[in-house]
């Protein structure tokens, strides 16, 4: 949470309830204040679990200026909840996710005002605010049971379907909860995270280069580079054209400079590249033949003075 004065903003955040017993009116984000009637960013938050009893809600706002874009709330009594009583509660919601909660959006006070640009939020009631509703609409999450509210590759109502924020009047950001940029690809996704695509695209090896002769077992290597659509994150050289697994304890975080190679002869070293996502490259080879030094002996010849000649091997 950051903000001074009356203006606060609350993003990135992670809120479960742990609430034992039937307690009555327990919010997972609320705020509420009569007297200062604060400027509040409610931003990439996920709140779930708030359901011990009617009257609990996940996110609940009143007397004040309120914010609520590309929230996920889950598993509630009510989703959201906005409501003045004698102050003027103006909210805009947008991106917003409400699921598998007894009411979704709960409006209610005199006093509210539900601003006019707000857009693009999905329920799975009857009930989403705003222009571009989503209504009775099923989010697809990677696992509800392990709390994951990534969106799924499956998901159709949330990705690319949301509002693009990046220059908001009232509160322009251009991330998710993961700090990931919006968009990762195209339009908004709704909800508190954007949908990545698992990378799947190995490395290239774009240049790999080696002396073609060498007198030592250990020989330079002149070039090894590779590219990525992500990063590379491995290099390996091996004398195998098998393709190495991702655990092979050579990888190194940067090109090697030399490799040794374990005969002399005629030598063939395979290049890899590996990405963050244990994709690996097809393999570029280099052939280098390694020559054995020489080991020395000879022989030392001797010439008499007598003209007669002889030679001594040593």
């Amino acid at each position: 949470m950051s903000g001074s004065g009356g203006y606060i903003v609350l993003d990135d955040n992670i809120v479960q309830s742990q609430i034992s017993g039937t307690p009555a009116g327990s919010q997972g984000i609320g705020a509420n204040s009569p007297a200062a009637s604060p400027t509040v960013v409610i931003a990439n938050n996920i709140v779930y679990g708030v359901n011990a009893t009617s009257g609990d809600i996940g996110v609940l706002v009143a007397s004040g200026t309120y914010y609520l874009y590309n929230n996920t709330v889950y598993n509630n009594y009510e989703g959201y909840a906005w409501g003045g009583s004698g102050k003027v509660t103006y909210i805009s919601l947008k991106n917003d996710i409400a699921q598998d909660d007894t009411v979704g959006f709960a409006p209610g006070g005199t006093y509210t005002t539900l601003d006019a640009s707000s857009t693009d939020n999905i329920s799975d009631h009857a009930d989403a605010p705003g222009s571009n509703p989503q209504d009775s609409a099923t989010v697809s999450f990677v696992s509800t049971s392990t709390q994951d509210f990534h969106l799924s590759a499956a998901d159709t109502a949330a990705r690319g379907n949301g509002a693009n924020l990046t220059s908001d009047p009232n509160y322009a950001f251009s991330d998710d909860i993961d700090e990931q940029t919006r968009p990762s690809s195209g339009a908004w996704d709704i909800g508190v995270a954007e949908y990545l695509a698992a990378d799947i695209t190995p490395p290239v090896i774009t240049s790999f280069t080696m002396p073609s002769t060498s007198t030592s077992l250990t020989v330079s290597v002149t070039s090894f580079i590779a590219t990525d659509s992500v990063g590379v994150t491995g290099y390996l050289i091996t004398t195998s054209a098998s393709t190495p697994s991702s655990a092979d304890p050579g990888w190194s975080a940067a090109s090697p400079v030399s490799f040794t190679f374990g005969n002399t002869g005629t030598q063939t070293a395979y290049a890899w590249a590996m990405d963050a996502a244990g994709n690996i490259s097809s393999s570029t080879d280099q052939t280098v033949t390694i020559a054995s030094a020489p080991s020395g002996g000879g022989a030392a010849v001797s010439v008499a003075s007598g003209g007669g000649g002889y030679y001594t091997p040593l």
